[in-house]
């Protein structure tokens, strides 16, 4: 506890002093290098991070400490690691959901898309109304070509359709599988309440223009290339703002 606060009063050496004294006081507990590991974790160093909470991981697994150590490796960008850390751990307990979703989140991130499908599908069983997994889960689902992505998102959007992230998957899977009319009510909702979200106005955009709007697409189109030049979209809204200016 003396740690945690030298911590965030940002004493960082009286903290590692804290942390090294119960790491010399009680040698087989793996408390003095959980804490170093936090520590370092919130200092942004994670190859520190990882070599102390790795000594913690070996003299007691919990999730505490494997969450920890997944984060630290990834952090690292050493996502393979802190797969394998995350996979060790739920071989143990497999009913730790939020290592799971950790897990599924990694695999999302490394795009493993099936292995991150399997993982949240998972989670869906045991955590049913858990909207991060159900738009996650519709999202690849939808990236993959199965037909089930609308229905998932849809149940996300039910569950949350105030959450800008929600609506857009929910929008944007309507849109895609030719339902504009419907999909742009839904993002337009989401580009109200998140304005700097460039993917949901590139998605407006585009929801716009298939429904026959493409004066309302070529004003949002302008104002996302003028404002955010680079964003990840840029090169689909120039080719769709050509597109519907020739």
């Amino acid at each position: 506890a003396l740690a945690s606060v030298e911590l965030q009063d940002g004493r960082i050496g009286a903290a590692l002093d804290q942390a090294k004294s119960l790491q010399q006081d009680f040698p087989n507990l793996p408390l003095g290098y959980r804490i170093e590991g936090e520590i370092y974790l919130a200092q942004k160093r994670p190859s520190e991070a990882v070599r102390a909470l790795q000594t913690a991981y070996e003299k007691e697994k919990t999730s505490t400490i494997a969450t920890r150590l997944a984060q630290a490796y990834a952090a690292d960008n050493k996502r393979s690691q802190a797969i394998d850390v995350l996979i060790d751990w739920l071989e143990q307990q497999p009913d730790d959901q939020g290592a799971r979703s950790m897990l599924a989140m990694q695999y999302q991130i490394d795009g493993r898309d099936k292995e991150a499908i399997q993982a949240y599908e998972l989670l869906r069983d045991g955590l049913q109304d858990n909207v991060v997994v159900l738009n996650n889960l519709a999202w690849l689902y939808h990236k993959n070509g199965d037909p089930r992505a609308l229905d998932v998102a849809r149940r996300a959007y039910e569950l949350d359709p105030n959450r800008p992230e929600i609506a857009d998957t929910y929008g944007w899977i309507l849109v895609e599988q030719g339902q504009a009319q419907d999909g742009l009510s839904i993002l337009q909702q989401a580009y109200l309440s998140y304005p700097t979200q460039t993917e949901i106005g590139y998605h407006v955009a585009v929801a716009l223009h298939q429904s026959g709007r493409d004066d309302e697409a070529v004003n949002v189109l302008r104002r996302l290339l003028r404002e955010t030049p680079n964003f990840e979209q840029a090169s689909e809204a120039k080719a769709l703002l050509q597109k519907i200016d020739k």
